[in-house]
């Protein structure tokens, strides 16, 4: 049973949502737009999905509520959301859209509780196919008008939308309106022209449009001089028309007014809100001015905040004004000022009363802390600056949000407004904050976030109670193991942890489950796999007995890692599934854990050759990869990414990937991961024939004897295997197989005494080329069997695939041999590879081999790649790029290397071209 304040809060929260899911209410005076009849017949025509992409201010919101006018009187069921940044919650928007679907007068009764319950039990997966099943079954069609989408910035919620369009049933429609590209594939439907896609260019005024508002809507009786110079000066942009007629209206000399009126975007904002905000009366003025700080408004929340009383009638007469307010609800309960408009009020705003905003938004803060709305709350007291109400709130929902909800950015945004060192006030939040820090890949501010909390537990030993003093000083020291681990010092890892285990027997929940996982995990590299299975079964154990879901998650991707290393596919193919449902139950899809989940399902996909499958998972991945600390999750990352450009693209793209990563491996600090991305691209390079190259990076690299680099004891025997493969691949290519089986022998032994299975097959099929190279026939067919056999009760096929001319003739004499000697499922195994080879070599065949000349992007920009091309035509460097956007360069560079390959050019100078040619810029 939920409790009163949760009832309260529920019912609040369903209240906000019905101001999002009501179209915005259009002015009699609005023009009909031949615009809308051609948009509309479009669709009714069998889109799927249609894409309005345009600055602020050139009527994407009106164009969308006319259409939905229009779609209904066609018996279309219309539906509609609007978005704001708060929506980045995939379950937040999942809910909004599942409430849109039911009767209106009857949202909040029938939809709001039941989606909105605190505890957030429904996983998203689930969601979205009832959504999608509930469509299928019923009679009507249904068009779903989603506003201001640009909010969004969270992947997940991309995704989750990506999936309804693509589930969807046939008469369903989704019309989104954005200032930016949607980050959504939606490749397939694009092919089937299911896809219609209106712009800037699009939208923009004609002249007669532009005579048509003026003198018909706005009743200026302009000359056709004067309207023409308008639009110009416009470029067709509707707020600078709508912004140019109040001014207008107050002028009593049009010529000189349009004359002196220049440029537009901005420059047209400030200018012309200036002029408007000026022939208003004092009250007015400062209403607009006062409220302007809020981002959503109701009468309800503006009186308390502004102390007054007449909120509700000021917001209608803003609104009968055309005071560029939108009404967000039909019963004019709920506002939002137009994105420029509201800009511009709140920069006056500063200048005129410069302490304003911090007392208006203390006040906000308040009213939503009465409302059990606490994340609203705390981000209008960092605005305010009430960092001690701020921290407050923040201790109320820290553990939550990062051990159920994964929302270790939005912690982070958090406590960096606040002053340096404040949070020592709340050392609770303090460790939530490393915790954050440290699965963001910011291990050195954690340490010194650790070390500050030691201080302070010192410093304080004798006031602090005892209770809290133990959990300080516990969770430092397993936020301590963590460290080491990203900075990948698994021994030093594995054996704080076991002496933290040994001295808490007694030990249970989070902590508990982090330090076996981390044992678990560190096990990977000490090769103590019975051990670390032990570990993370318990972890999993105590995952399900708490609750903890997020964190089972975690528990559930290390045991499926070290059930790949064991060379058992299936199994782990099924625990990073689990894992990815246990995330989901609470957290986002793109949270760590759920990332961590799916990169490593993708592996899984890719090794059981469901190309398809990995791919989506990858789909807007690599920045997760890119951040990675752990060095088994982004090499996987790194080498699915470069195999499946190696498939689709060729060799180039697949070293770019690889190139990408070990910078971003130097930038970590991690010298483990660099090696083996070293490692795989000396093993591409090798496979193309290209041998000088490859043996001058593994020179290069310490690859050899003479150059081996620095590493501590315990990194040593690793970085000893890798290279000791690296030097038989390269031994087997300059004909010395005597020299690679020498060291294969080596090898494969210390992977049967260790149980790791995967790297044994890899060495088996390594030591089989020496083996028929010496002539070794029969030697050489019994290693591909024992690998054969290994690979098939595990489910790896690309393992084959991949593995080159010399092993696929090896399998052509398996095949010729007694079969007598293999098992069923072996030779069933065999037969599928073989199917698979022959496949393949018939798409290498018909693939086309002239490139044509493009006249056309070959894939559509996602909003990233668009804004790396505003980018570079201004001339920004990759770092220039990088620190505006919060990213690392290696993360502008594959950006880059993907805008490159969708206009078909290999550089900056070719790529702004080609974008001038196509009319992108």
């Amino acid at each position: 049973m939920l409790s009163k304040p949760e009832k309260e809060k529920i019912q609040h929260q369903s209240t906000v949502i019905v101001g999002k899911l009501l179209k915005p209410k259009l002015s009699e005076n609005i023009i009909n737009r031949e615009l809308v009849k051609t948009f509309s017949s479009k669709i009714i025509k069998g889109i799927r999905a249609a894409l309005i992409v345009a600055p602020a201010g050139y009527g994407k919101s009106i164009l969308l509520a006319q259409s939905s006018d229009v779609l209904t009187d066609k018996g279309y069921n219309c539906n509609w959301l609007s978005i704001d940044t708060k929506d980045n919650d995939p379950l937040r928007f999942l809910s909004l859209l599942i409430a849109s679907i039911g009767e209106q007068d009857s949202l909040e009764r029938n939809i709001a509780v039941g989606y909105f319950g605190v505890e957030r039990k429904t996983a998203i997966d689930y969601l979205i196919t009832d959504i999608a099943n509930y469509l299928e079954a019923q009679p009507c069609k249904y068009a779903f008008f989603i506003d201001d989408y640009h909010a969004i910035s969270n992947p997940e919620v991309d995704s989750i939308l990506e999936r309804l369009i693509n589930y969807s049933p046939q008469q369903t429609v989704f019309i989104i309106a954005s200032r930016n590209e949607p980050k959504l594939a939606l490749n397939t439907l694009k092919v089937r022209e299911e896809v219609l896609r209106f712009t800037r260019i699009d939208l923009a005024f004609a002249l007669d449009e532009s005579e048509k508002f003026l003198n018909t809507s706005k009743q200026l009786g302009l000359d056709s001089k004067l309207v023409s110079a308008l639009a110009d000066r416009t470029e067709g942009w509707v707020a600078g028309l709508q912004l140019a007629s109040l001014a207008l209206a107050g002028s009593s000399d049009y010529e000189k007014f349009i004359c002196e009126f220049t440029g537009t975007d901005r420059d047209v904002t400030d200018y012309l809100g200036e002029v408007i905000l000026s022939r208003q009366n004092d009250e007015v003025r400062r209403f607009l001015l006062w409220s302007s700080v809020l981002d959503r408004m109701s009468a309800e929340l503006v009186n308390y905040v502004l102390s007054i009383d007449s909120a509700q009638a000021m917001l209608e007469y803003l609104e009968d004004k055309s005071l560029f307010i939108i009404p967000l609800d039909r019963n004019r309960i709920r506002y939002r000022y137009h994105h420029l408009f509201g800009d511009f009020l709140r920069n006056a705003l500063n200048k005129e009363y410069p302490s304003k905003t911090e007392k208006i938004c203390h006040r906000a803060c308040t009213w939503y802390v009465e409302h059990g709305n606490y994340q609203e709350a705390i981000n209008y007291a960092l605005i305010a600056k009430d960092y001690s109400q701020a921290l407050d709130l923040i201790a109320r929902i820290s553990k939550k949000l990062i051990l159920e909800s994964g929302e270790n950015w939005t912690l982070l945004n958090w406590v960096q407004q606040l002053p340096d060192g404040y949070v020592l006030k709340r050392p609770e939040i303090g460790l939530a904050y490393s915790w954050s820090l440290i699965f963001n890949r910011q291990p050195g501010k954690a340490r010194n976030q650790l070390e500050q909390l030691e201080g302070y537990c010192q410093q304080h030993a004798k006031t602090l109670s005892p209770d809290l003093l133990e959990h300080l000083r516990s969770g430092i020291k397993i936020d301590q193991f963590l460290v080491e681990a990203v900075c990948d010092n698994t021994f030093r890892c594995s054996t704080l942890v076991k002496e933290w285990l040994a001295e808490n027997p007694n030990r249970e929940g989070e902590e508990l489950l982090t330090a076996l996982v981390l044992e678990g995990y560190t096990s990977l590299s000490t090769f103590k796999f019975e051990q670390g299975e032990a570990a993370v079964n318990k972890a999993i154990l105590i995952g399900k007995q708490c609750s903890i879901d997020y964190l089972e998650a975690w528990a559930l991707a290390v045991a499926g890692l070290l059930k790949v290393q064991k060379g058992d596919l299936n199994e782990a193919t099924k625990l990073f599934i689990k894992g990815l449902k246990q995330n989901n139950k609470y957290a986002q899809q793109y949270s760590y854990m759920g990332s961590l989940n799916a990169v490593l399902l993708a592996e899984a996909y890719y090794e059981k050759n469901e190309i398809v499958k990995a791919e989506e998972l990858l789909y807007n991945r690599f920045e997760y990869i890119d951040s990675q600390s752990v060095v088994e999750v982004s090499y996987s990352g790194y080498r699915v990414m470069a195999n499946l450009q190696l498939i689709k693209s060729g060799l180039d793209s697949a070293l770019e990937i690889i190139r990408l990563g070990k910078e971003s491996a130097d930038r970590a600090e991690l010298p483990r991961l660099k090696a083996l991305l070293t490692a795989q691209e000396i093993h591409y390079l090798l496979r193309h024939g290209k041998r000088k190259e490859a043996q001058i990076i593994a020179k290069d690299s310490g690859f050899d004897e003479s150059r081996a680099p620095t590493f501590d004891e315990d990194s040593r025997q690793v970085f000893q295997e890798i290279r000791e493969l690296v030097r038989a691949e390269l031994n087997l290519h300059n004909n010395l197989p005597k020299k690679a089986l020498a060291i294969l022998n080596a090898q494969i032994v210390q992977c049967k005494e260790t149980g790791r299975h995967l790297r044994l097959m890899e060495g088996l099929l390594l030591r089989c080329r020496a083996l028929y190279a010496l002539k070794r026939t029969d030697d050489a067919v019994a290693d591909v069997s024992q690998a054969l056999s290994l690979a098939e009760k595990g489910g790896f096929y690309r393992l084959f695939l991949d593995a080159g001319v010399e092993i696929h003739q090896l399998l052509r004499l398996v095949v010729k041999g007694d079969v007598n000697k293999q098992t069923e499922n072996v030779i069933v195994f065999l037969g599928e590879i073989n199917e698979l080879l022959l496949t393949d070599s018939e798409t290498q065949e018909s693939k086309t081999k002239p490139d044509q000349p493009q006249d056309t992007l070959l894939e559509p920009m996602t909003k990233r790649e668009r804004q790396m091309l505003d980018f570079i035509k201004t001339g920004e460097t990759n770092k220039d790029i990088a620190d505006k956007l919060f990213i690392s360069e290696q993360t502008v560079k594959w950006h880059l290397h993907q805008l490159y390959k969708k206009l078909g050019v290999k550089n900056r100078t070719s790529a702004i071209a080609k974008a001038r040619a196509l009319l992108l810029i």
